[in-house]
């Protein structure tokens, strides 16, 4: 019967340890995944240099631009992978390199293409709207259009996001 307790102890042990395992496996392979993901937009950014400026230099992309319609459909596919990174931090707060996410969010959020994708009223992305309605409710400097001043500094330091409500500024 002792050992029969025993050998259940130490089953019990060998469970726990292997469910930590998979866990910090599967936190590697979302991380993996979500970071592939980043590459793969940045290799479509570099093999179509003509929309390098609009993701890495802060140029503006008007209504008239014949690139238009090609930089925003990548504006898009950017804030995709970045909202999966800001939902990987939230979900896995152990997450391997969690703390990149939010700051490369806050990078390319000061890039106009990606900014007009959140002056409209939309219910995707939440995660990066809520930076950037936080980055655009910080006081700005007037010199500072694209935001070369981080937004993360301006942002009040939070456990969790808060839900923001249209309209109301704290």
């Amino acid at each position: 019967m002792t050992f029969s307790f025993i050998f259940l102890a130490w089953q019990t042990l060998q469970l726990r340890r292997q469910v930590r395992i998979t866990g910090v496996a599967a936190n590697y392979n979302s991380h993996l995944g979500v970071t592939q993901m980043y590459h793969d937009v940045f290799k479509l950014i570099i093999s179509r240099p003509h929309l390098m400026p609009y993701f890495l230099s802060g140029k503006a992309c008007p209504p008239d631009d014949p690139n238009r319609v090609e930089a925003l459909v990548v504006a898009d596919m950017m804030a995709n992978v970045h909202e999966l990174g800001l939902q990987h931090t939230r979900e896995m707060p152990d997450a391997v390199h969690g703390e990149c996410w939010p700051a490369s969010a806050v990078d390319s959020l000061r890039q106009p293409i990606l900014k007009e994708l959140f002056l409209t009223p939309q219910p995707w992305y939440p995660e990066l709207r809520m930076l950037f309605e936080r980055g655009e409710r910080a006081n700005r400097p007037a010199a500072d259009p694209i935001g070369t001043v981080p937004i993360h500094l301006a942002m009040p330091q939070e456990s969790e996001p808060q839900e923001i409500q249209p309209g109301v500024v704290s």
